[in-house]
């Protein structure tokens, strides 16, 4: 009965929202959202991974039902599903009798299993389910263009999807989720890129930025810096209302494979994690996280024993692996409850000193969609223990921040209404040379804008009354331990010293009269 219930009030609120173009379900810094996967990888049937979600985080949870795109080229059929409209009916049923939001994830990269001119099936499930909040599209770096697959889109065809796709969810008050995570070979991919390329996907994200989501992506091992610059930059700009990570472990051990061999015995710890995401959530205003993606390596649930059954027959079951409930679930509840404070936009742009707008319309890739090698040397680029190359682009091995004393350098197209032009420095790509002649000008510019926060080699970085701090060192680095000391605002204290282990993160909330602070490692 509850369930009737509760579907009924999804109906009436999708067709009374749908009246005025709103969103299904309310997205901002007071509405978080975790996307957490339904994965074809699993084999498994939807129900059991939604009996482990924990009750109290349910309300908050968007199923993103994800299929992986093998395609067989010379028997012309797919594999892994065969049928993936029928999974994903199959799928969504079982999501509406559980009262539960749900996304679609049709495409890994440019491989998808429904066609980018197939519009009729990508409205029939905004049409069809009212819980459902729209399509996902992941990794949009690779896969484009591969001549004899025919689960291989254009790159041309994806952009003008993704144009019709923000326009259709704004329709029926969805959303399309596209995350980013290139490298130097995929600038033309990016968010910059993508919409730079095709006008129509600019002027959509113009005219609907609650429509559209642009996740900053962890899987490949290097430019980290310069993805996080050009997937943050749409919500700074005004492209897009909001803004969310999505969180694996490829970039970590793929780094550590490049540099050490693999067989370098140093694979990821859920606990590398803690620190970047509090970062993207507590100051960079993610509002919405997904995954972690690679759901059955150890960070959401894997299958155990098998039961009897009646008939003869085995059940199959699943259970949640340690680190979703002493990592993502135990953030997400501070998150929920109000511990971690996701600002507003109009919060991080407030603390947004300096944005770089790319006006460069020629020229090599690099130079037309993408920030420039030297950006974040002298700032918060990490010092490289190995001395491999100069930290920049493929040399930039790791998300880490070497300080959160600067906020994140957006790259963006723009500045497309008033919030965004009131960032007081805006410096053209084409220009940038103009204002910062050599490296002792530009940080000596950073530093007039962002006051200090701390002293020390600790990642520190500050909103209002909000510190969120990590160990900035990898494996790589001889030494693994890191020490802050932070002159208190809202504190009657003078200073706070802070001495964090290894791959240690977590949170502090100055107030008058006391301090509260979450760790986690």
């Amino acid at each position: 009965m509850k369930r009737k219930f509760f579907l009924l009030a999804i109906l009436l609120t999708a067709f009374v929202q749908g009246l005025f173009a709103q969103q299904r379900r309310p997205i901002d810094n007071e509405h978080p959202m975790w996307f957490i996967h339904v994965d074809v990888w699993y084999q498994a049937d939807p129900q059991k991974i939604i009996d482990l979600i924990p009750d109290d985080i349910k309300p908050y949870v968007c199923l993103n039902l994800s299929l992986s795109c093998g395609y067989d080229k010379d028997r012309n059929v797919y594999k892994m599903p065969q049928q993936a409209v029928r999974t994903y009916k199959s799928w969504a049923t079982v999501c509406q009798l559980n009262g539960m939001w749900f996304s679609c994830q049709p495409a890994s990269g440019g491989h998808t299993h429904i066609q980018d001119n197939d519009l009729e099936t990508f409205e029939y499930f905004f049409k069809q389910y009212p819980n459902f909040l729209g399509w996902n599209y992941a990794e949009q770096f690779w896969g484009f263009d591969e001549g004899g697959d025919l689960s291989s889109s254009p790159q041309a065809t994806r952009l003008a999807l993704f144009a019709n796709l923000v326009e259709m969810s704004h329709k029926y008050g969805g959303l399309l989720t596209v995350s980013f995570c290139g490298n130097v070979w995929s600038h033309p991919l990016n968010p910059v890129g993508m919409m730079k390329r095709e006008p129509k996907l600019l002027e959509a994200c113009q005219k609907y930025p609650e429509a559209i989501l642009w996740l900053y992506k962890y899987t490949t091992s290097s430019c980290f810096y310069n993805n996080e610059s050009v997937s943050f930059s749409p919500f700074i700009s005004g492209l897009a209302n909001n803004y969310g990570v999505r969180y694996d472990n490829c970039g970590w051990n793929g780094a550590l494979d490049g540099i050490l061999g693999e067989k370098h015995g140093k694979t990821y710890p859920a606990s590398a994690g803690v620190g970047t995401v509090l970062e993207q959530t507590g100051i960079n205003g993610g509002a919405v996280w997904d995954g972690p993606e690679l759901t059955w390596r150890e960070e959401c649930f894997h299958e155990v024993w098998q039961s009897d059954a009646e008939g003869g027959y085995k059940r199959r079951n699943w259970a949640q692996f340690d680190n979703f409930k002493g990592v993502w679930a135990d953030m997400f509840r501070k998150v929920i409850d109000g511990t971690v404070h996701i600002p507003s936009r109009e919060e991080v742009i407030d603390r947004m000193k300096i944005v770089v707008i790319n006006d460069i319309n020629d020229g090599n890739d690099e130079q037309k969609y993408a920030a420039w090698g030297d950006l974040y040397d002298g700032l918060y680029k990490q010092d490289d223990p190995f001395n491999r190359g100069n930290g920049q682009w493929m040399d930039n091995f790791c998300y880490f921040k070497k300080t959160g004393r600067y906020a994140t350098i957006p790259i963006c197209i723009g500045l497309y209404d008033d919030l965004a032009k009131s960032i007081p420095v805006q410096v053209k790509k084409s220009e940038y040379r103009t204002r910062w002649a050599n490296q002792a000008a530009k940080v000596e510019d950073f530093n007039a804008q962002y006051p200090e926060i701390s002293t020390g080699d600790l990642f520190v970085a500050r909103t209002k009354n909000q510190l969120v701090a990590y160990t900035p060192y990898t494996y790589l680095n001889k030494k693994t331990t890191a020490q802050a000391s932070i002159p208190l605002q809202y504190n009657t204290c003078d200073e706070l010293s802070l001495n964090f282990n290894k791959l240690s993160g977590g949170l502090v909330r100055e107030y008058n009269d006391h301090i509260d602070f979450y760790l986690n490692n």
